[in-house]
């Protein structure tokens, strides 16, 4: 049994291994997209940029075009934006589609990472019976922990439940987004990050362009938003989808 679960490990570093060198030849075409949202692209705090790596290429094209035409990163009080639009403004439409590319390609070769990863560790776990009852046991107790949980009418997730059915007819109740309503994936981005932008919204520093439909429906939303509190109920349910 142990020598299975060591020739599955040795498997997965050597198929990780060699994905990362893939997407690694990529850095020299998104180096000055790295050095804000880090080496792999999946964000970084210091710098308040977002996790780009997972973003579909729609999006990513609209927000450089936004940028470009100071519908965001316009605001004195938007630093991180301001920087963000003096690059987009370097780019031309031939590197925008460089990077949309590269990112997409990047995008599909961590997805597939994640799945031969799930796909490994779910062999293992059929062939553990025993091992596998006794996860099934805690994940039981924790789902039950959960609904309780849930069931408290004050409570942060319930709260953060009942203000995502506004966000939900966008960004879909999965979290995964809709080109139709240019709504991105919100799920996996940093809680930080999503707080930072339903602030920035309310504040006037995004969605502040009467061209910018979309960011102009959002600032609507998020200004009916009364409370940091409420921001930080809806942000963690959004982290639970």
């Amino acid at each position: 049994m142990n020598g299975r679960r060591i020739l599955a490990n040795c498997l997965i570093v050597v198929v990780s291994t060699l994905l990362s060198f893939s997407v690694a030849a990529l850095d020299r075409d998104l180096l000055v997209c790295s050095v804000c949202h880090g080496a792999d692209l999946q964000g970084n705090k210091n710098t308040e940029a977002p996790n780009i790596a997972v973003l579909p290429s729609w999006y990513i094209r609209q927000q450089l075009h936004s940028y470009q035409r100071e519908w965001r990163g316009a605001k004195v009080k938007d630093k991180s934006g301001q920087e963000m639009r003096t690059i987009a403004l370097s780019l031309t439409d031939e590197h925008i589609q460089n990077i949309v590319e590269k990112i997409a390609h990047l995008n599909d070769a961590m997805n597939k990472k994640t799945l031969y990863e799930k796909t490994i560790h779910k062999e293992i776990s059929h062939k553990e019976t025993s091992h596998k009852e006794a996860i099934d046991e805690e994940v039981k107790s924790l789902a039950t922990n959960i609904k309780s949980f849930n069931e408290m009418p004050t409570d942060l997730l319930s709260q953060g439940k009942k203000l995502y059915q506004q966000c939900s007819a966008c960004h879909g109740s999965d979290g995964l987004g809709r080109e139709v309503v240019k709504a991105p994936p919100l799920v996996h981005q940093p809680m930080w990050y999503l707080k930072k932008q339903l602030n920035n919204y309310q504040a006037g520093i995004r969605g502040y362009h009467e061209q910018d439909s979309s960011g102009q429906q959002m600032t609507s939303i998020a200004q009916g938003i009364r409370s940091q509190d409420d921001i930080d109920a809806v942000v963690t349910f959004i982290k639970t989808l």
